[in-house]
């Protein structure tokens, strides 16, 4: 076996690990950016929430 087959080989098995762990690191980013954005949306509509129980006025109780 020639030494350039030998590194040919382990240049190929060393792109094909980095080329998994840059997707792997794409896709956790894209799962963070996901989560983030949702955690904001929900943090928005407690605000909401909150401002809306602020003017809401209760009714008479009726029987």
């Amino acid at each position: 076996m020639d030494i350039f087959f030998i590194k040919a080989h382990m240049l190929a098995a060393m792109d094909m690990l980095m080329t998994n762990m840059l997707i792997d690191f794409l896709a956790t980013l894209f799962i963070a950016v996901l989560a983030f954005n949702a955690g904001r949306k929900y943090e928005r509509s407690k605000r909401a929430d909150n401002k809306n129980e602020k003017e809401w006025e209760p009714k008479e109780p009726t029987l």
